[in-house]
């Protein structure tokens, strides 16, 4: 998502809140400085449903107070915490028991999100009457019902590819259990109006469709490394991760129709793919044999670059692979099978995305669910310590990146706090944000996924680290 400075570097313009390093280890655990008391190797039941409460707790106090406009980070939040609801309304054995009811919460955030996509969908249906030429009397879209706007309300909807991208998922997911199907049905037709026209001439999706007047922001200038100026991607490949997904499933579960999308989208994202498995930034930084990257490097200089795993694109590949897998796709892919090597190759790199790190771990926690029982155990031994360790007092949780190389975008690390205009404080909305994927995660430990097909679990030669 982009912001009044956007750079390469942001994805998602969530913010940064004061670093803080309370560890809450148990429901009414003393705060304590990691340093002198390590997190548990283990989070046993309780552990994981008192900090789901909590974590519900404090979405319930902030998440509605976020700002419409600027960026969609408010409805991606709503999205991601109204499947988190979703989920909770699952039993998962007599020991565990039942969380509290969401069933208010849930249909308060699936109806927003329904509206929401129903509203940018309209715009594209408009677009598409009148032969995508401006309509000069076109009203704001800056209104009520949440479109975003650019900073300022200038009334260009924008950056809508990421909250329908995890939007879509979550409809998905509430049709297949039965929970609003009807509304949830239709929203996920409308989802696929919007995701079908806003995929790109490679095939990919940014974050939104700038080509379309009115429909997006236009292309902006931003620094060349080394030097000069470069226009900012028209692809980016974790916004495609979401908007294949999206678009698979609004597909398969609501029978929407997008002619050759999806088709086009795997053919993107096999040609994105580093030669070494995993997936760059945008089309343009691929690493292999032929790739505008190469240059007039060596081609033996080529092929080791390519075989290099950055902690950075093994994040972002968790999302890539699900939403190949959501797809169609099969383990006896080449374009899979590379990706989930490199994936099963550093299951400790999922949260160090950059960006934002909280949105790679979130697709891919999202994958390790879906392949299994195994893949599950080893990301919950990787990760969910850790998760725990970062819930504040007010059940808020800070990112739980790492930081294991340059370039990680630690989303609640603090750059001097401050607010942009129609965004609110950078602060409250990054732990917002945050805290909604945390909570999800933690949520995936109780619950199986019903709307995405099954996922191949680890290879036989890949040693579970």
């Amino acid at each position: 998502m982009r912001t009044t400075s956007v750079t390469a570097a942001l994805l998602l313009a969530l913010l940064a809140a004061p670093g803080s390093r309370a560890l809450l280890a148990q429901d009414g655990a003393d705060v304590a400085d990691p340093a002198t008391k390590p997190a548990p190797s283990v989070v046993t039941a309780e552990q994981r449903d008192a900090a789901i409460r909590r974590g519900f707790h404090f979405l319930d106090e902030e998440m509605w107070k976020l700002s419409e406009g600027g960026s969609p980070q408010k409805q991606y939040t709503i999205a991601v915490a109204g499947m988190a609801s979703l989920l909770a309304q699952d039993r998962v054995g007599d020991d565990a028991g039942k969380l509290p009811s969401r069933k208010r919460e849930l249909a308060r955030a699936r109806d927003y999100v329904v509206r929401y996509a129903g509203e940018v969908s309209a715009l594209y249906e408009r677009d598409a009457k009148k032969k995508r030429k401006k309509d000069k009397k076109r009203k704001s879209a800056d209104s009520a019902s949440g479109l975003p706007g650019m900073p300022g309300g200038f009334g260009t909807p924008s950056q809508y590819v990421w909250p329908l991208g995890v939007g879509g998922l979550f409809l998905a997911e509430s049709a297949k259990r039965g929970s609003g199907k009807r509304d949830a049905v239709a929203g996920l037709r409308e989802i696929v109006t919007v995701l079908a026209g806003a995929q790109q001439d490679d095939g990919g999706w940014g974050h939104d469709d700038a080509r379309r007047p009115g429909m997006g922001l236009p292309p902006i200038k931003i620094p060349k490394p080394g030097g000069g100026m470069l226009t900012y991607p028209d692809t980016l490949l974790a916004a495609s991760n979401g908007a294949l997904t999206s678009l698979a499933l609004g597909e398969s579960v609501a029978g929407a129709k997008s002619g050759d999308a999806i088709e086009r989208g795997r053919r993107f994202f096999a040609a994105s793919q580093h030669d070494g498995g995993a997936w760059p930034y945008d089309p343009s930084q691929r690493v292999g044999a032929g790739s505008e990257a190469a240059g007039d490097l060596p081609p033996e200089i080529v092929e080791r670059l390519g075989s290099i795993a950055s902690a950075l694109d093994v994040a972002r590949s968790g999302g890539a692979v699900f939403a190949l897998l959501s797809a169609g796709a099969t383990r006896t892919d080449a374009t899979v099978a590379r990706g989930l090597a490199v994936i099963d190759a550093h299951p400790e790199w999922a949260g160090e995305g950059h960006g934002s790190a909280s949105l790679a771990f979130q697709w891919s926690a999202l994958l390790a669910k879906a392949r299994g029982p195994e893949t599950w155990s080893i990301f919950k031994r990787h990760h969910f310590a850790r998760i725990i360790e970062q819930q504040q007092k007010d059940g808020s949780f800070d990112c739980a990146c790492r930081k294991a190389t340059f370039g990680v975008t630690c989303d609640t690390e603090s750059i001097g706090g401050g607010t942009l205009p129609g965004m609110g404080s950078w602060d409250k909305a990054a732990r917002v944000y945050v805290t909604a994927i945390h909570t999800l995660i933690l949520l995936l430990d109780r619950s199986d996924l019903e709307s995405v097909p099954e996922m191949p679990g680890l290879a036989a030669e890949v040693t579970p680290r």
